[in-house]
């Protein structure tokens, strides 16, 4: 909830940390059922390259990747 509005305004609190933690889990079962999981696998290459930086930031932080990749600050709106 109120997503787009934290990560504009540069709010990277960790509300969720355990998303990495749920994903790994999630491909590791999903491995041994032998199902493919492209986009869980992309997420958690997201997510592992986002806490290698940030480590006590939850998944918010894959923002903070997308900023320092392309130069372009996302963090519009300023904080009230």
């Amino acid at each position: 909830r109120n997503l787009v509005p934290r990560m504009l305004s540069g709010d990277f609190r960790p509300r969720f940390k355990l998303m990495y933690k749920d994903i790994a889990l999630f491909l590791e079962e999903a491995q041994e059922l032998g199902l493919p999981m492209l986009l869980g696998s992309l997420a958690h290459q997201f997510l592992q390259a986002a806490k290698s930086e940030w480590k006590d930031e939850d998944w918010i932080s894959v923002v903070k990747l997308y900023e320092r990749a392309t130069g372009v600050k996302l963090r519009t709106i300023p904080k009230q």
